[in-house]
């Protein structure tokens, strides 16, 4: 009988949802992930230990190193589908573009050369552009948009068409949105054509964890790619476990659009949790970077795993010929066109549209000494940032610094303004900017190191709240110098002037984006005198002032040392023409004298900030040390010969002189006779 009622009270189950069998679901699924999880571990665990007695030595270069190894091409492209490459509703006419659209693109600003593309287009509501776009300018991120930017007129229509396209643009132009909304309307025209779930159809490449994390976030939140137009995407970079990344892609399968840094997918590629069979559109953002920091053999080893009959995009801000070089090799396609926006020529000649793509001549440059190795280029520098260098001896820069930091801030509380500017000051090593970042924070400016020693976890939380304007100063060596995007960024400080213009355009195209203006603060010390007649080229060709010491370390003049009668005529000239804070006029009319110049002027408000005089010490400095001519100066010494000095005073023999044991604090004392 007592058999019969449990089996009766079996079957009077609750529905699934409700009482204790829901609970027992709960349970069963909870167990069956963890038993995934642990297969899943066995699994990785078997494949490192399998690499690693194939002769990888370590397990951070277990994929590494088998991938980078590799080489004959991995795909079999005689097994790939046809590939669709052409979006554009119209017919692209042949031959050379007629004088209306040649017009048209130097109006925009645009220089085109290369294979025949379609005329940029001007409006967001544009009836050429695809339906998808539509939807995203409609979103919550996307009905920020007002227009277009000038990189994005041109390189939607390009790469719809179907080119390849390498396309020179400033920071801060919307490089980003240019290849990730034709990327968009790629994928979906290759419908049903991905067959490994382990590869992306759009790959995304970049030369830091910061730019691939920032990519990746314009598929997170609302309004994001994915929200509006169902594409997945994620980011896989370095600096963190990268087991979470293969559970992610085994269980999840790859995503769409993939960004990430080189290493890490090679890595991923060794260990057989990502191949990138299906991969028909590739994006090199920051290529010009990859190179420099040594990535060419890994791109190389990368683009094997690829068909190659795929859609390249290749972005930067600076085209050197090495870029040139490299590009032939990544853009397979016969059909290719660079697309250049607000570019300053360098030492370059200037190239006319409907040249060969493929034509790479060296242009004409100066070989002199004075020259550096990266003037065959072209910098391209925004209009909206005024960039003020200073020229100043090295020891100078951190008190310098300190006061525009200070002119800066009481500037901002005689104006009210609630939210502090936000500020980067870039540094050349780590050794200068933990020096740099205590100096600052002594002085009452508080502010976070980044650079590549910090663990990923604090790189992000800097970042994070920089963003958020929690922090307000960002202390920071070129890890942040490229591609990352703060808004409302308004000063950009170089401490250590970079070692080339490239790096110097790359660093102050942080302030100035989305057409917003900016100040990038530069010093500028005698021993950079190689870089200064291209830089007062680019400030020249950019409608900016120009030190007149600057220009006496270009015609090869002696610099004013510290101290000298020239440099401090010249402080107190700005002393005196700006002797308290005043509205600048709105127009320049070339009337103003260089020796007027003040490198301490702010452009927030179109106000000028006056300098304190150089002699002049100011209570917070009063507990400072001397300067180091006062340190070293010796009381015994005679000046030398032309100087000005106060006549030399006799000296008085003291009888009761108390002279003290050396080395004894508070010793006996003697008298002397």
């Amino acid at each position: 009988a007592k058999k019969q009622r449990a089996q009766e009270r079996s079957k009077r189950k609750a529905p699934l949802g409700q009482g204790r069998s829901a609970r027992s679901e709960r349970k069963k699924r909870a167990k069956a992930q963890q038993e995934l999880q642990a297969q899943l571990g066995e699994l990785h665990t078997a494949q490192k230990r399998k690499l690693q007695q194939a002769g990888a030595s370590t397990d951070k270069s277990t994929g590494y190193a088998k991938a980078l190894q590799a080489d004959a091409s991995q795909v079999n492209e005689d097994l790939l589908p046809p590939l669709k490459r052409c979006f554009w509703p119209e017919t692209v006419p042949e031959g050379e573009p007629d004088d209306a659209l040649k017009m048209k693109r130097k109006s925009l600003g645009i220089k085109v050369r290369g294979s025949p593309i379609p005329p940029p287009v001007e409006t967001l509501s544009d009836s050429l552009l695809p339906p998808a776009f539509g939807l995203f300018f409609k979103g919550a991120r996307g009905g920020k948009l007002v227009k277009p930017t000038p990189i994005q007129m041109q390189v939607w229509p390009a790469a719809l068409s179907g080119v390849d396209v390498l396309g020179i643009a400033p920071t801060g132009s919307g490089k980003t949105l240019a290849y990730l909304l034709p990327a968009a309307i790629h994928i979906a025209g290759q419908a049903g054509q991905r067959k490994d779930n382990q590869s992306p159809s759009c790959l995304v490449l970049l030369p830091t964890r910061e730019l691939a994390s920032q990519v990746g976030d314009h598929f997170k939140g609302k309004g994001s790619l994915r929200q509006v137009l169902g594409l997945r995407g994620d980011a896989i970079y370095g600096g963190v476990g990268k087991e979470v990344q293969v559970d992610s892609i085994l269980t999840s399968g790859c995503p769409e659009v993939l960004s990430a840094t080189p290493g890490r997918l090679l890595d991923l590629m060794g260990l057989g949790a990502l191949s990138l069979g299906n991969v028909s559109f590739l994006v090199l953002d920051e290529a010009d970077k990859m190179l420099q920091l040594g990535f060419e053999d890994q791109l190389d080893a990368i683009a094997k795993g690829i068909r190659r009959d795929r859609q390249c995009l290749l972005f930067s801000a600076t085209f050197p010929l090495r870029l040139r070089q490299a590009g032939d090799r990544w853009l397979t396609c016969k059909d290719k066109v660079v697309v250049r926006v607000g570019s300053v020529d360098i030492g370059g000649a200037e190239e006319e549209d409907g040249t060969a793509p493929g034509d790479t001549a060296t242009p004409k440059a100066d070989k002199a000494e004075s020259r550096t190795s990266d003037l065959a280029s072209t910098l391209t520098v925004s209009k909206s940032i005024e960039q003020i260098v200073h020229v100043c001896a090295d020891h100078k820069k951190f008190r310098k610094l300190i006061r525009f930091m200070d002119k800066i801030r009481q500037e901002e509380k005689e104006q009210g303004v609630r939210q502090r500017a936000l500020v980067i000051v870039f540094c050349n090593t780590i050794k200068t900017l933990k020096a740099v970042a205590s100096f600052l924070g002594k002085h009452k400016h508080p502010c976070a190191p980044l650079h590549s020693g910090i663990p990923q976890v604090k790189r992000e939380k800097a970042l994070r709240e920089f963003k958020a304007g929690s922090l307000q100063l960002l202390v920071a060596t070129d890890v942040a110098a490229r591609g990352l995007h703060v808004k409302h960024l308004r000063y950009v400080i170089n401490y250590d002037f970079p070692p080339n213009l490239e790096q110097y355009c790359h660093r102050i195209g942080r302030t100035g984006r989305d057409g917003e203006s900016g100040t990038a603060f530069s010093f500028f010390t005698r021993n950079l005198s190689p870089l200064s007649r291209d830089l007062i080229t680019l400030l020249e060709r950019s409608g900016q002032k120009v030190d007149q010491h600057l220009r006496a370390l270009a015609e090869g003049k002696a610099a004013p040392t510290a101290g000298s009668d020239d440099e401090e005529s010249m402080e107190a000239t700005a002393e005196h023409s700006a002797a308290q804070v005043v509205e600048e006029p709105a127009a320049d009319d070339g009337s103003e004298d260089h020796n007027d110049y003040d490198p301490f002027a702010s452009v927030g408000g179109g106000l000028r900030i006056a300098p304190r005089k150089r002699r002049e010490v100011s209570s917070s400095e009063e507990d400072e040390d001397p300067p180091q001519e006062a340190q070293e100066e010796k009381p015994d010494s005679e000046p030398p010969a032309g100087s000005s000095s106060r006549p030399k005073q006799p000296k008085h023999k003291d009888s009761k002189k108390v002279k003290r044991l050396r080395g004894k604090r508070g010793g006996a004392k003697h008298r002397t006779s």
